[in-house]
């Protein structure tokens, strides 16, 4: 079998699939069959590519899809070592399950920074219908939800000694209805689903950001001016303690506004600073290492740590600066780290994150009232206690997957169809190119 780029070197510019039919050859792109390739292998691949890749769109930054798959991973690891900590553990083990469960939080927090960056982008842009914004956003979010609702209420009818329902039946409808509504997080209500109080936050943020940058014509404002506008915002959000909101969650979706001005102020630079990057790639890792370090410090260092060093991690500055300077780096500024999290693995389940984030919570409640005293006694050793994860993380993705093709996939919106684009695509095998690289023969665009 020979190489794409082979045959791109031998007959000068692009093969076209016919010349490859000819020659009896099948493509291989990045390391996959090409579309036109056959086989089983190259069937699984058309089928993966069409069912779980997320559609390809002008303007997509392909990297997004992998950051949401490494929070996903991290959220995953945060409940899981809730888990596997109820076991009884040797001291190095609690520790380096401690760790991840330390880690963790930056999953969520960094699924608000996205949210952030690209709902605020997608604002400042071009103008939008503020009730067309708002219902293609419920659109996208609220029918595999309010499955995934329905599949947790039915997971605590079967199993009471694990729900959250209330005995009282109006009390349990009126708490069914507060969460259907998206309240905890907000309000002081303890969520069903235990992630759905994230999902609060950002709907709250695409109610608030349309009429925020509308009214205050943050567009038309210098990028100065709107990042201390911005700034200003994130200090006053500490003032919302008082009604019951989560201000350290409200702090990283205008963290996620900063991204992406921070993103635009890089890629309209003609000269960009080389160094930039890797200055704030060292800054996200050494953020997440004094994040490690807190785990691992020694009591009467902890306790000098708490004295200084902790009330700035516990005001959340360190994971702030992780987050900023990582998604700085891995949506435009690092092309290293970049093409990382733009691999086909990472992008196909990034692309089913939404499902895997919802629902990985009911695969790890199945292993922990059915499964886990089961197995308990063998993963009470510290070595075996590891497979714990590995397990539940392969139940997690096969039912996230089997969720995404029933539900999510359906509701996710579709770019508009061009012939022109598509004729394009198929030329080049199903990777767009812009108007000035596609110099396939018998191309129009």
């Amino acid at each position: 079998m020979r190489s794409f780029e082979n045959l791109t070197h031998q007959f000068g510019g692009m093969p076209t699939l016919e010349l490859a039919e000819e020659r009896g050859e099948s493509l291989r792109v990045g390391g996959y069959p090409a579309p036109g390739s056959k086989g089983a292998l190259g069937a699984a691949f058309r089928w993966l590519a069409e069912n779980l890749e997320p559609p390809r769109a002008a303007g997509r930054i392909s990297s997004v899809e992998g950051t949401r798959a490494l929070a996903a991973t991290l959220v995953f690891l945060l409940h899981s070592a809730e888990s596997a900590l109820r076991l009884e553990l040797g001291s190095v083990s609690v520790a380096l399950h401690s760790l991840l469960h330390a880690l963790g939080p930056l999953g969520t927090n960094c699924f608000l920074v996205i949210s952030g960056c690209f709902v605020y982008g997608s604002l400042m842009r071009s103008p939008v219908s503020y009730s067309g914004f708002l219902w293609r956003r419920a659109l996208r979010i609220y029918p595999a939800f309010l499955i995934v609702l329905a599949l947790h209420i039915g997971f605590s009818l079967c199993f009471p000694a694990a729900s959250r329902l209330p005995h009282d039946p109006l009390r349990a409808a009126i708490y069914v209805a507060a969460n259907a509504a998206l309240l905890p997080g907000l309000l002081p209500i303890q969520p069903i689903i235990g992630v759905s109080w994230t999902l609060s936050y950002i709907f709250g943020f695409y109610l608030i950001s349309p009429l925020l940058v509308r009214s205050a014509k943050l567009y038309r404002l210098p990028r100065l001016q709107r990042c201390a506008v911005l700034a200003i915002l994130a200090a006053g959000s500490r003032f919302l303690k008082a009604s019951g909101v989560d201000t350290f969650r409200v702090r990283f979706l205008l963290v996620g506004t900063l991204v992406w001005e921070m993103i635009d102020w890089f890629k309209r630079r003609e000269r960009k600073p080389a160094w930039l990057p890797h200055v704030m790639l060292a800054a996200a890792a050494g953020a997440a290492t004094v994040i490690c370090a807190s785990v691992f410090l020694a009591n009467p260092v902890r306790n000098l740590w708490g004295s200084v060093g902790l009330r700035i991690l516990n005001a959340g500055l360190v994971p702030v600066i992780c987050l900023l300077c990582l998604c700085f780096c891995a949506f435009g500024g690092h092309s290293g780290l970049s093409r990382l999290l733009a691999s086909r693995p990472l992008r196909l389940f990034g692309g089913m994150s939404y499902s895997f984030y919802l629902t990985h919570g009911i695969t790890l409640n199945f292993f922990d009232e059915i499964a886990g005293p089961r197995i308990s006694g063998l993963l009470g050793h510290s070595a075996l206690a590891w497979l714990w994860y590995p397990v539940c993380f392969a139940a997690a993705t096969v039912m996230a997957a089997a969720f995404f093709l029933l539900v999510e996939r359906h509701f996710i919106p579709r770019p508009t169809p061009s012939p022109r684009r598509d004729r394009c695509i198929l030329r080049n095998y199903g990777f767009p190119f812009r108007r000035e690289k596609c110099k396939t023969a018998a191309c129009s665009v």
